[in-house]
């Protein structure tokens, strides 16, 4: 006897499947990570009661974290510049 399940789908399949919830996986815990990050960046600038560094410098520093994480988007930088961004964006509200 055979005492292997047989499947109607090909192993490919399968593989594109665990490839696919590992990208979305990871997608979600790099959300989490800067939602917890960007949290603790907001917290701390309130309990340090920090004033607001003005409209210029905002703008100056998002657009330029902004641009920064465009261009090194398929580096590890990447990940520094989108938490900077997203720490950087909480702490001035």
């Amino acid at each position: 006897m055979n005492n292997h399940p047989i499947s109607n789908t090909p192993s490919h399949v399968n593989e594109s499947v665990l490839a696919t919830n590992k990208v979305i996986r990871n997608t979600y815990a790099l959300l989490s990570m800067t939602l917890m990050f960007s949290g603790a960046s907001a917290a701390f600038s309130m309990a340090m009661n920090l004033p607001h560094p003005g409209i210029i410098i905002t703008l100056v520093g998002y657009f330029g974290l902004l641009f920064a994480t465009m261009k090194l988007r398929n580096s590890a930088w990447g990940i520094v510049c989108i938490f900077a961004l997203t720490g950087r964006s909480e702490s001035v509200v």
